[in-house]
C-alpha cells in the first residue's frame, strides 16, 4: 500500500510542478485524502474486529489478514477480491460459515451507509441513481430477511450484540 501511495505522490507532485501557484493547496488536499483514506481503513478494520470479537482473534493477526485482503481486493477486477476476503477470513476463523457471515455483515453495513448517502444525495438532486437505490434496497431487504430467518446468523449476531450491550 505504501508503495502505491509513494508512486501516486511522485506522479501527483510531478504533475503539480507545472502549476506552481496552486502547489501548496494541492499538496494539502493530497495529504487530507491520504489521511481520510487511511482513517476509513482503520474504521473498517475496527468494524471487522467488532464483528469477530467473540472469536478472540488478536488485532495484530486480523490486521495482517486485512492488509493482505485489501491488497488483493485493490488489484483484482469486478469484486473478485471479495471471494478472496471470504476465504481469508474463513481460514482465519476456521469456518467458512463464519467467514461468509462476517463479510456479509461487513458488506451490509457498507451498503446501508451508501444507501443513506445516496438517498440524501438523491433527494437534493432529482433522478440521480434511482436504479442503484432500488438495487441497494433489495440487497438490504434480502440481508434482513436472511438475518431474521437464518438461525446461525441470528444466533451469532444476537450473541455479539447482547454480550456487548450488557
Amino acid at each position: 500500500f505504501c508503495i502505491c501511495v509513494i508512486i501516486s505522490m511522485f506522479f501527483f507532485i510531478k504533475q503539480i510542478t507545472k502549476h506552481e501557484s496552486s502547489v501548496k493547496i494541492n499538496i494539502i488536499y493530497l495529504f487530507l485524502f491520504i489521511f481520510f483514506y487511511l482513517l476509513s481503513h482503520l474504521f473498517r478494520l475496527l468494524r471487522l474486529f467488532i464483528i469477530y470479537v467473540e472469536e478472540k482473534i488478536s488485532l495484530k493477526k486480523l490486521f495482517e489478514t486485512y492488509v493482505i485482503m485489501n491488497y488483493v481486493n485493490f488489484f483484482t477486477p469486478y469484486k473478485i477480491g471479495e471471494f478472496f476476503r471470504i476465504f481469508e477470513i474463513s481460514n482465519l476463523m476456521g469456518s467458512f460459515k463464519k467467514g461468509l457471515t462476517g463479510i456479509w455483515i461487513d458488506r451490509f453495513f457498507d451498503t446501508v451507509i451508501l444507501f443513506l448517502f445516496l438517498l440524501f444525495y438523491n433527494s437534493s438532486y432529482e433522478g440521480i441513481a434511482k436504479n442503484l437505490l432500488i438495487f441497494l434496497a433489495v440487497f438490504i431487504a434480502f440481508s434482513l430477511f436472511c438475518y431474521l430467518f437464518s438461525t446461525y446468523t441470528n444466533t451469532y449476531v444476537n450473541r455479539i450484540v447482547l454480550s456487548k450491550s450488557a
